[in-house]
């Protein structure tokens, strides 16, 4: 163990280094992702940006091993032709955030009767 005050030898700075970005790598959601930047623009003509995440952080790598797995993703997406494709640095409040307000967005709204009866009353007229 180093003491406080005590000169620091190279092998324990690396050893340090070691344990923190192991510690760090362990957190789930504390890596490098690939999000995607949407640009909607409403009837009033105002452009509006969401941002959303398409792959989920690898918890298992080590940063540099993480940065190099999203790194070909992002490559592959772009090669498929998907545009406004990022890369984000390892920040798991932001990544939290992002996941949150793509959860909200997506929300499906729960069918009742009335809403089958009207998409049943459509299939009929399309089939008169």
């Amino acid at each position: 163990m180093v003491c406080v005050g005590q000169r620091l030898h190279t092998t324990h700075i690396f050893t340090l280094l070691m344990y923190v970005e192991h510690k760090m790598s362990r957190n789930r959601r504390n890596n490098w992702y690939v999000s995607k930047v949407d640009l909607v623009q409403d009837e009033n003509g105002r452009l509006t940006a969401f941002e959303r995440t398409l792959t989920v952080p690898e918890g298992s790598k080590s940063l540099k091993a993480g940065r190099r797995v999203a790194g070909a993703t992002l490559a592959r997406m772009k090669a498929m032709g998907i545009e406004d494709v990022y890369l984000c640095p390892p920040d798991h409040k932001r990544y939290n955030r992002l996941f949150r307000e793509q959860n909200k967005r997506n929300k499906a709204r729960k069918l009742n009767k009335g809403d089958i009866a009207e998409i049943l009353a459509e299939e009929n007229k399309a089939n008169d």
